[in-house]
């Protein structure tokens, strides 16, 4: 090839593809009596299912096909990003919780889709993101909607009973009560900016949101630990505070950034890598670097240090306590800001291992043409994983997936969508091209071996 190929790769954040892309919401009760202006429309119980799809140029040699690196190969990637949404006023602003997920996001043209209750959807465009919690802020294109119920001075405390998204297994979905065990703040931020709570069911997925028991917003799941028995909450209070802000500026609220990749250590955080951009970097922090203190706080682990640097102003001077092999070293960096790029790693196909055991990307026309099947749409398989549903089954790396149940693929998440609504034990049938011949192979819907 002497001619760079462009063509669309769809790649998306969290357990992705054939996995719970994200638990679908059962919309809650009409109206709560709120009144109806001419024109709105009302999502049902206003809480809106909201889509964010960027796309990004990567350059060359990022994209990796089995384990091989395509020199001329500059696709544009494409990420989704989906969350719930809350209306917050009855100019089109609705409040997206995207937590650490902003950070890819990287151009401010991506396409938005608002689902309501009713099915209906609708176009919106991306205002600003509060970089220090995740806090996004859409307004819709056209029309307007009622605004969601929220519980803005609501405070949590042991034995409430509150209603949250049921989380995991295949088919998942909808509301249930839960009782608060026990409640707290984080030692790391003020009393009102966080809560750190448990409850009797597990807890549910990042991003999804707590509500009262009469169906308010309280807040979003901004965190939870490996286990799912414990969860951080972002009190809606604090992101329509973020919310405020971005509508009056139009633009992000900036947070301080030093560009790195950190883990937790019995004292302090690990530098496992850098970003090229760095100003830690620019400061002379290295990888295998162990930060035990910023600007003489002591560093406890690596949320505590997230916050120090997004609470200091861009521009500031930070002075880092360093532990480099066994010896302190002092470091001063200034303070810098996450900036949007082009993607700086290789696109893998590397991809959470799935229930059905698949991993697969989108027949886009670029990949179709070089396969030899102009104008086919679908899913290509690239890889099997052993000892799964898939490859009990019979399906090969190569095949195209053109439907499920005799229901049209077009891309990664309606097969998900679809997937995912199945219980274990339940068996599917798709319907497949190899080598240009259709087949329908069966499978068997079952657990993810542990």
């Amino acid at each position: 090839m002497t001619r760079a190929s462009h063509s669309r790769i769809s790649r998306y954040t969290g357990a992705l593809l054939l996995g719970i892309l994200f638990p679908w919401i059962l919309f809650l009760g009409e109206g709560f009596g709120q009144e109806r202006r001419p024109g709105e429309v009302a999502g049902a119980g206003g809480l809106v299912r909201v889509n964010i799809i960027s796309e990004m140029p990567s350059a060359k040699g990022m994209f990796l096909l089995n384990g091989q690196i395509l020199e001329d190969y500059s696709p544009i990637i494409v990420r989704d990003f989906p969350s719930v949404g809350v209306v917050i006023d009855r100019q089109g602003h609705i409040l997206s919780f995207l937590g650490y997920r902003w950070v890819d996001i990287q151009a401010h043209d991506a396409r938005i889709e608002i689902t309501t209750g009713d099915g209906r959807k609708w176009q919106g465009k991306l205002i600003g993101v509060d970089q220090s919690n995740g806090a996004a802020v859409i307004r819709l294109l056209k029309g307007t909607l009622r605004e969601t119920p929220v519980c803005r001075d609501c405070q949590l405390q042991d034995g409430a009973v509150i209603v949250a998204p049921a989380s995991g297994g295949a088919g998942g979905s909808g509301f249930r009560e839960a009782r608060v065990v026990s409640v707290g703040t984080g030692s790391d931020l003020p009393a009102a900016e966080r809560w750190t709570f448990r409850m009797n069911l597990p807890v549910p997925e990042i991003s999804q949101p707590i509500l009262t028991r009469d169906h308010r917003v309280l807040g979003f799941v901004a965190d939870r630990d490996p286990l799912g028995m414990e969860m951080i909450v972002y009190p809606i209070s604090t992101l329509l505070a973020s919310a405020e802000k971005i509508i009056a500026s139009g633009e992000d609220i900036h947070a301080g950034w030093m560009g790195l990749y950190l883990e937790d250590t019995p004292r302090g955080v690990l530098v496992e890598q850098l970003d090229p951009e760095s100003p830690a970097l620019a400061a002379g922090v290295r990888p295998r670097d162990i930060l035990v203190r910023y600007n003489d706080i002591e560093v406890r682990d690596v949320r505590q240090f997230i916050h120090l640097v997004q609470d200091s102003a861009v521009g500031s001077r930070a002075s880092l306590g360093v532990v480099r092999e066994g010896k302190p070293v002092k470091v001063v960096a200034r303070v810098g800001v996450r900036k949007p790029g082009r993607l700086q790693r290789p696109v893998s196909l590397n991809l959470p291992k799935p229930a059905i055991g698949l991993d697969a990307v989108v027949m886009t026309p670029d990949l179709a043409d070089a396969l030899g099947m102009p104008g086919q749409t679908g899913l290509l398989v690239v890889d099997v994983v052993k000892e799964t549903p898939a490859e009990r089954a019979g399906v090969l790396a190569g095949d195209v997936v053109v439907a499920m149940d005799g229901q049209p693929i077009f891309d990664a998440a309606s097969f998900a969508s679809y997937w995912q609504t199945h219980g274990l034990g339940e068996r599917l049938v798709l319907s497949v091209l190899r080598k240009g011949a259709g087949r329908t192979i069966e499978i068997q819907v079952r657990p993810e071996p542990r």
